[in-house]
């Protein structure tokens, strides 16, 4: 993918992508370079997210940590 320099005035990078590019990675999983777009979500279902990481929300439950946000 076309990179750019990182800006001397934020210390920040560049948004360059000028088309839509989903990229199938060797362990499985996918990454989408989308121009314009922050973030996706699920915005159907009042249960979306427990109902696509169902594993991840599953194993959250017993966490030991009450302020975990389970993204690290």
């Amino acid at each position: 993918m076309q990179t750019n320099t990182i800006s001397k005035s934020t210390d920040r990078g560049r948004h360059i992508t000028s088309h839509r590019q989903l990229v199938l990675l060797d362990n499985g999983g996918i990454l989408i370079d989308n121009p314009g777009m922050r973030e996706v979500g699920i915005a159907d279902s009042p249960s979306g997210l427990e109902i696509t990481f169902e594993a991840i929300y599953r194993l959250s439950q017993n966490c030991r940590f009450k302020d975990c946000t389970h993204t690290k």
